[in-house]
């Protein structure tokens, strides 16, 4: 860092390479968009150069099968399920040469392109699928155009709030909404989002979320009409003849948190267009 002036001051004087590995997130992003502000006044030659000769040093190619091996380790604490942006694909497991696998693209929240510094840090990885991280969607995109926005809406950071704050509903385009027959097919009805922070809605738009939670329209209208036909008093009666617990009959139904290590996806939008139909979830289980 001593020999590129331009970037004098962007770091304290003590820090070591290793130390940025293991930056949390909210100082990954201040590393990230003070890098971008520096940079941002030379030409594009020098910018390249110095790019260059970072992405030299912290060279994610170079470590992606230990990355992916750290973070497909179960050792380590991860609970690595569905993607972090959608929530519509489930990453299978398996194993190769007695070694876990998780089929998922660790995708960097902070471009590594535009700033090297941040191409190895743990806390800049979150597990994608590939038609979030490809370039129609997010890419090598960053989520927020300011270190505010990105801090609002980045899966790791602990200021986003889109899991509580943003609610799937649907418009039918009939008035009784519990008409159900509409629901076994994709015609008559959409999926929309409820939200007041204006950078979910670039989220959204971001992941093509609207559209892609629409072509699941007819599954997740499944899960509807499926609870029409099992009010609390059936699923009672068939947990009783099953000889298991009523909450146990209730995951089976409408795949709610079915255990640990199988987290279904889509189980928020399940919940939250049941609730609207019915007014609230099989009893016993929590919104």
């Amino acid at each position: 860092m001593g020999t590129i002036p331009e970037l004098a001051g962007l770091l304290p004087e003590d820090v070591k390479g290793e130390d940025i590995l293991i930056y949390n997130f909210n100082k990954l992003t201040s590393l990230y968009y003070s890098y971008i502000e520096k940079l941002s006044t030379l030409t594009d030659e020098r910018r390249s150069e110095i790019n260059e000769r970072l992405s030299g040093v912290f060279n994610y190619s170079s470590y992606r099968p230990k990355i992916r091996g750290f973070l497909c380790n179960p050792d380590n604490g991860f609970e690595i399920h569905n993607c972090v942006y959608c929530d519509i694909h489930h990453f299978h497991t398996y194993k190769k040469n007695g070694k876990l696998c998780i089929d998922f693209h660790a995708d960097h929240v902070l471009d590594e392109g535009k700033c090297p510094l941040v191409g190895l840090s743990i806390h800049n990885f979150v597990p994608s699928c590939a038609i979030c991280n490809e370039g129609g969607n997010k890419g090598t995109k960053t989520l927020g155009r300011s270190k505010r926005e990105t801090l609002k809406i980045s899966p790791k950071s602990r200021q986003n709030r889109f899991e509580s704050d943003v609610d799937f509903f649907f418009t039918p385009s009939c008035e009784d909404i519990k008409d159900l027959r509409m629901f076994r097919g994709n015609e008559g009805w959409e999926i929309d989002f409820n939200y007041s922070v204006a950078e979910y809605g670039r989220t959204i738009e971001l992941f093509s979320l609207r559209e892609r939670y629409n072509a699941e329209k007819g599954r997740m209208g499944e899960f509807i009409f499926r609870r029409r036909n099992n009010p609390d008093t059936k699923i009672r009666n068939d947990a009783q003849a099953l000889k298991v617990l009523f909450e146990k009959r209730v995951e089976e139904l409408f795949e709610f948190e079915r255990n640990k290590m199988d987290h279904a996806p889509m189980e928020k939008c399940r919940r939250e267009l049941i609730k609207q139909v019915y007014g609230s979830l099989p009893g016993g289980v929590p919104d």
